[in-house]
């Protein structure tokens, strides 16, 4: 089985802290991971360089054969995350939280012919549903 992802002696300081220190492991295609650790042992650190959130200081990055320091834009229109706690933004529409979130990993909104909006991400085509007045928390 193919290596999903693949890191190797990846390490990131934030000055004279060390959040992420020669961290080495891989998923195999299929595989279950589980990435855990106590607060403040890189996890989050790990996954923001991994979806090119935040720069490295050192080591190499894989994702699905692709090498983070030359295939950033495929990795980000890839890779999908899911956070643990909620990452909408209340004051904002379902339609404003999706794009915002939407433009970070490279995918664009277009206008349609009769003015509907879709969006086009990883081959699927996502048509806008008229969300106007509502907020994240109520879809």
């Amino acid at each position: 089985m193919n290596d999903q992802i693949k890191i190797d002696h990846l390490s990131k300081c934030f000055g004279a802290v060390k959040a992420v220190q020669d961290l080495s492991f891989r998923v195999k295609e299929g595989e279950l991971f589980a990435f855990l650790g106590v607060n403040g042992a890189g996890k989050s650190t790990t996954i923001n360089i991994m979806c090119g959130q935040l720069s490295k200081d050192s080591g190499t990055v894989e994702i699905d054969g692709a090498d983070l320091d030359h295939d950033l834009d495929h990795i980000k229109r890839e890779l999908g995350v899911v956070f643990q706690n909620s990452v909408l933004d209340g004051a904002l529409s379902v339609r404003d939280n999706l794009q915002s979130r939407a433009a970070l990993y490279g995918t664009r909104y277009r206008q349609e012919a009769g003015g509907n909006r879709a969006c086009r991400g990883r081959g699927r085509h996502l048509p806008r549903r008229d969300w106007q007045g509502q907020r994240s928390g109520s879809v």
